[in-house]
């Protein structure tokens, strides 16, 4: 669709709600980046605890571990599973506000739909206005060259 030269305040308003749209794409876009790198984080995490868990070798040992070194690898497991955990409540909340950002980005593409629609429905009504006033115009000289020929 083409539009006229001066942009009218609807032309101006479509522009508007398109950027609205760019705007939030990226906005939900970056918040999809941040729950990957929290799932990613995620599964490190997990690496970490089972590689850190009863059954785990320790390099150069033949299986006895001493008391030490089992209370602080069980302190540190301890540590990395509570880690997970609030990683685990951040990433629920990101989602959360993830699932805001998609529903208003939803909202502002049908916003930027209606009015696209609207602006297009406009257009048509004047086109169609024209073509209209144009053969009136085209069948008034038409009759009009008929008088004089007939006279």
């Amino acid at each position: 669709m083409k539009r006229a030269r001066s942009p009218s305040g609807l032309d101006r308003l479509l522009d508007l709600r398109e950027r609205e749209v760019e705007r939030l794409g990226a906005d939900v876009a970056a918040r999809e980046r941040v729950s990957a790198r929290y799932r990613a984080n995620l599964a490190r995490l997990q690496e970490l605890s089972a590689s850190t868990g009863p059954s785990a070798r320790v390099a150069g040992s033949d299986g006895l571990v001493s008391p030490a070194v089992s209370r602080n690898r069980g302190d540190y497991r301890q540590n990395v599973m509570r880690l997970a955990d609030l990683h685990r409540l951040d990433l629920t909340l990101h989602e959360a506000d993830l699932a805001v950002a998609r529903r208003a980005l939803g909202n502002a593409i049908r916003r930027r739909e209606a009015l696209r629609l609207a602006l297009e429905r406009r257009a048509e009504r004047m086109r169609r206005a024209r073509q209209t006033r144009e053969r009136k115009a085209q069948d008034e000289m038409a009759s009009q060259i008929w008088i004089r020929g007939r006279g």
